[in-house]
C-alpha cells in the first residue's frame, strides 16, 4: 500500500538548505529554459479565467478584483494538486511495474519512465511554490491507492498507462491555453512528450497481453470509480467560488454549474474515455461500463 505519511529521512538545517538548490541546478541541467524561479507569492496564478471557463460565470464577473485575484488562486492550486497526485501515482505504479517486469528490458524502460514522473513531480511540486513533498494523502483519485498494490502487470499497465496517461494527455495540453507564464508552457511542451511515449508503450503491450476473467472484473470496478471521480472535478470550481464569496443558494449553484457549462464539458471528457478504453481492445469491459451507465453525464 501506498504510504499516506512518506517523510524525507531527518537532515540537518544545513543540509535541508542545500536540497532545493541542488534540485534546482538539477532541473536546470535537464532542460534550463524551463526552470521556473520560485516565487515571493505563495499562491501563484498560471491561467487565466479563461482556462476554468469561469469568465462565463456571473458570481465571478461580478465578484471584486481581489476575490477573482483569491478564486484563480484557488483553482491553479487545484489544477497543480490534482497533477501532483497523478504523477506520485505514475511514481508507485512503475515502481510496481519494475518489480513484476520480466525481462531487464522491460524493467529497464519502467525505470526511465519512473525517473520522468519524479521530474515531472518536481517540476509542478515547484509551481506551487514547494520545496518538498514529504506527505501524500490523496484528494481526487484515493481509490488507486490500493489499487497501486495489484499483483498483475497486465491490468494495472491498462488502467495506468493505457487509460490514466491517456486522459493525463489531453489535461495537459489544455495547460498550454491561456497560461501566462512561458516557463510553465516550456516544461508543460516537454511533459507532453514523455507522457506520449509512455502511453503508447502502454497502450501496444495492453494489446498484445490478454485479459482473464478476474482480470476483467477488477478492470471494470476501478474504470467505473474513476470514470465517476472524473466527473466530479470540475464541481471543484463552483466550491471554490463558494470559498471566496461564501454561501450560495442552490439556485446561484445551478446557475454557475450551468455557466461553467460542466454537462458539455463532462460529456466531451466521456467521450475521450470511451475512446482510450476502446484502444485496449477491452471490448468486453466496455460492453460492462456501458451497461451500468458509466458513460452518462451525471446532472
Amino acid at each position: 500500500m501506498i504510504s499516506q505519511t512518506t517523510d524525507f529521512s531527518p537532515l540537518s538545517a544545513s543540509k535541508r538548505d542545500r536540497i532545493p538548490y541542488s534540485l534546482s541546478s538539477a532541473l536546470t541541467l535537464h532542460n534550463p529554459a524551463c526552470l521556473l524561479v520560485p516565487r515571493k507569492n505563495n499562491a501563484p496564478i498560471y491561467w487565466n479565467a479563461e482556462q476554468f471557463n469561469l469568465h462565463q460565470v456571473t458570481l465571478f464577473q461580478t465578484a471584486s478584483q481581489a476575490q477573482k485575484q483569491a478564486i484563480l488562486q484557488i483553482t491553479t492550486r487545484d489544477l497543480l494538486e490534482r497533477a501532483c497526485e497523478i504523477e506520485t501515482f505514475g511514481i508507485h505504479y512503475y515502481d510496481r511495474a519494475i518489480a513484476l517486469g520480466i525481462t531487464l528490458q522491460e524493467r529497464t524502460v519502467y525505470s526511465i519512465f519512473k525517473a520522468e514522473n519524479t521530474l515531472h513531480l518536481a517540476q509542478i511540486a515547484g509551481w506551487l511554490n514547494r520545496k518538498e513533498i514529504s506527505r501524500f494523502k490523496p484528494l481526487f483519485f484515493p481509490f488507486l491507492t490500493n489499487f497501486i498494490d495489484t499483483q498483475n502487470l497486465n491490468v494495472l499497465r491498462f488502467v495506468m498507462q493505457v487509460v490514466l496517461e491517456g486522459w493525463e494527455l489531453s489535461s495537459y495540453r489544455k495547460f498550454l491555453k491561456d497560461c501566462r507564464e512561458e516557463k510553465v508552457i516550456c516544461a508543460v511542451k516537454e511533459l507532453l512528450k514523455n507522457k506520449s511515449r509512455h502511453h503508447t508503450m502502454g497502450t501496444t503491450l495492453s494489446k498484445q497481453s490478454s485479459l482473464l476473467e478476474d482480470d476483467s472484473i477488477i478492470l471494470v470496478a476501478i474504470l467505473a470509480e474513476f470514470i465517476s471521480a472524473i466527473q466530479k472535478l470540475p464541481y471543484h470550481l463552483v466550491e471554490a467560488i463558494e470559498q471566496i464569496l461564501g454561501h450560495l443558494s442552490l439556485v446561484q449553484k445551478q446557475q454557475a454549474i450551468a455557466e461553467l457549462e460542466i454537462e458539455k464539458y463532462n460529456a466531451m471528457q466521456l467521450k475521450q474515455l470511451h475512446f482510450l478504453i476502446s484502444k485496449g481492445r477491452s471490448g468486453k469491459i466496455l460492453t460492462e461500463l456501458e451497461a451500468r451507465g458509466c458513460f452518462h453525464v451525471v446532472s
